[in-house]
């Protein structure tokens, strides 16, 4: 049997410690300025999609996204809403699979 080139070897543990390490390091993740909204234009409310049914709203309503929510200084409707959009912490790796489209994030409603 051969032995395994030195390259291969080290190219091979060199990968093996960056995944264990992109596993085992959290960062924080927030939503990202693109996160789907609903603005409610009367009372300057932001309202998380899924905190919609249980809004107390007026019928003028826009889709948006949170970053004109908030360059609109629009506030959260409701906790349910702040807490939808906290940040959460994740491993590195599922952070930059979730960045680069790979999974789905915590905000695809």
């Amino acid at each position: 049997m051969k032995p395994i080139p030195k390259r291969i070897f080290t190219g091979t543990v060199i990968l093996v410690v960056a995944l264990v390490v992109s596993m085992t390091v959290q960062v924080e993740v927030t939503p990202p300025d693109h996160t789907r909204m609903i603005l409610d234009r009367t009372n300057r409310f932001y309202i998380a999609p899924p905190c919609f049914n249980q809004a107390v709203i007026t019928n003028n309503l826009s889709e948006s996204t949170m970053k004109k929510a908030k360059e609109l200084d629009y506030i959260p409707e409701s906790t349910c809403t702040e807490q939808s959009l906290q940040a959460v912490h994740k491993p590195l790796l599922l952070a930059w699979m979730e960045r680069f489209g790979l999974q789905k994030s915590n905000w695809n409603w």
